[in-house]
């Protein structure tokens, strides 16, 4: 069987054979700590492409020449990701895609239904008869999660993070996107994952690499703080479709209130009593 950085590296250059997929497969379910040591070297594997750009040949090599001569450095390593210190955000991405694989079975990106995962809860309380999540579960496309009060953490496979704050019901659109049904919510947005869109009462807030407060109200009003950085507002139109020709831009130290029924928007005062501590990102 191969050795685990060239899994790693066909597994990003798409040239997994199915015997690959299968072995890896087997090798991922023998041990948790099998998983740790891919995520491990997939860090170390994104660390060389931004080191040395995308030479596929040549990060092979470095990393199946670091597995030879330090593999217990590697292990090392890989304590280090996983225990010391939080994963970053692309590790924790990394890391639902592969638990992915372990799920579903299916090698490629663009066919895992896996898109976040729950990545913590502070005294959370389900809502009756509604699925209970632990921390490290897996979330699709469609899955609905409803806590009764406390918050829940979840981090998607592009990157963004969201703290949903009960009583709130949240739904995931997709690996780069959720949607608020009611309730509020914090949302972190590292630069590599731009674009993180939570949808709520005809209104997408697109985090342009920011930290942003949304909450829906029970009467079809929205309120949009933004703590750092800057939030694009996308008005839904009725085919549930983003118009693209009616955005609003709203700075760090802002706040609006949306009412969906008229549609319009009105500045209210800035609250950063509602943003949480930085500890509560995965960086």
């Amino acid at each position: 069987m191969k050795t685990v950085p060239q899994f790693v590296s066909d597994y990003f250059e798409g040239d997994l054979s199915g015997t690959d997929q299968i072995n890896l497969r087997q090798w991922l379910f023998e041990k948790a700590q099998h998983v740790e040591s891919f995520v491990a070297y997939s860090y170390i594997h994104s660390q060389l492409m931004d080191w040395i750009g995308p030479e596929p040949t040549r990060v092979s090599e470095i990393l199946a020449a670091e597995a030879l001569a330090a593999p217990a450095a590697a292990n090392a390593h890989a304590r280090t990701v996983t225990k010391t210190r939080p994963m970053t955000g692309r590790v924790l991405a990394l890391a639902i895609v592969f638990m992915g694989v372990l799920a579903g079975g299916y090698m490629f990106f663009d066919r895992i239904e896996t898109v976040a995962s729950v990545s913590g809860t502070r005294n959370v309380h389900w809502v009756k008869n509604s699925v209970a999540r632990k921390v490290g579960s897996l979330l699709s496309t469609g899955d609905e999660v409803a806590i009764e009060d406390g918050v829940l953490h979840i981090v998607f496979a592009h990157g963004g993070q969201v703290a949903v704050q009960g009583p709130a019901r949240f739904r995931i659109e997709s690996d780069k996107a959720g949607r608020l049904l009611t309730g509020r919510l914090c949302a972190f947005t590292p630069e590599h994952a731009v674009g993180f869109t939570i949808h709520s009462a005809r209104l997408a807030a697109v985090d342009l690499g920011t930290e942003f407060y949304l909450e829906h109200q029970p009467d079809d009003f929205c309120l949009l703080e933004v703590f750092d950085g800057l939030v694009e507002v996308q008005l839904d139109g009725r085919s549930g479709k983003v118009s693209s020709d009616e955005k609003l831009q709203i700075p760090e130290g802002r706040a609006i209130r949306y009412d969906s029924g008229t549609g319009k928007f009105t500045s209210i005062e800035y609250d950063k009593t509602k943003r949480l501590p930085e500890s509560t990102w995965a960086q």
